[in-house]
């Protein structure tokens, strides 16, 4: 077909020109596409999954003479989502407040990259945790924002409950607080208040809490005609009601 009759003008092209053919979706199995990849003229464009974006802003970072922890690379990832325009907006501004061959923290992330610290999503975690509902509707006044509908919010609860699980697996191997913190890419300082938490809330607990902010977050990117904050506060009571068997 033409595809393929355009293997022989790819071998021997016209000095003068540049071809390029863009499509959203080629068969892998096609003889051009098996030839571009061989050849190493082969450009995908696809976005990194989830799990590629801490990895992704890490190089980011480091590209423009930054350092960074694979924990903090984790929590710019988690606020910022899969729009790579805004973890690279992202990126920048935290590199340019930190200065010159410094290393991106996560109080400069939370100082300049969000308009809530992550001591603000850990109070919410801990006041769902206590089931404390008054709480935790008072803490989420304070901390929402309605120019992201709460997005940054959500990657920032989601991004504390995965680092309650990864303490939690630690201290269960038998590593002292210290240990599990560090493991769990927290700093030491916050060894005691995570080691109160995991005591409150058990893993299945925080593994549920992960579904329900997972679908929060669909709903909020569109896919639900309520009000933002309505599904924000309607989960988290949910969060604070529900308790696993």
């Amino acid at each position: 077909n033409d595809l393929d009759r355009m293997l022989d003008y790819a071998s021997n092209p016209a000095d003068t020109t540049v071809m390029v053919l863009s499509s959203a979706s080629l068969d892998k199995r096609r003889k051009l596409f098996t030839q571009a990849k061989k050849e190493g003229w082969l450009v995908e464009c696809e976005p990194p999954k989830t799990h590629e974006l801490p990895g992704w802003v890490m190089r980011a970072v480091k590209e423009r003479g930054n350092k960074i922890s694979g924990a903090v690379a984790e929590f710019i990832a988690a606020i910022g989502g899969t729009d790579l325009a805004q973890l690279d907006d992202a990126v920048e501004r935290v590199c340019l407040y930190v200065g010159p061959g410094n290393e991106v923290t996560e109080a400069a992330v939370g100082e300049c990259v969000v308009r809530l610290s992550s001591t603000s999503a850990f109070e919410l975690v801990d006041a769902v945790a206590r089931r404390d509902i008054s709480a935790c509707m008072k803490t989420l006044a304070a901390v929402y924002d309605p120019d992201d509908r709460g997005l940054r919010l959500v990657g920032l609860l989601s991004w504390s409950a995965r680092q309650l699980l990864g303490f939690a697996a630690a201290r269960r191997q038998g590593q002292s607080p210290a240990d599990a913190a560090k493991t769990a890419g927290a700093p030491p300082f916050k060894a005691k208040d995570l080691d109160a938490q995991v005591r409150r809330i058990r893993p299945r607990d925080l593994e549920a809490w992960l579904g329900t902010l997972a679908e929060v977050d669909r709903a909020l990117k569109g896919g639900s005609a309520r009000p933002p904050r309505a599904v924000l506060e309607e989960a988290i009571i949910g969060m604070c009601t529900s308790h696993s068997a």
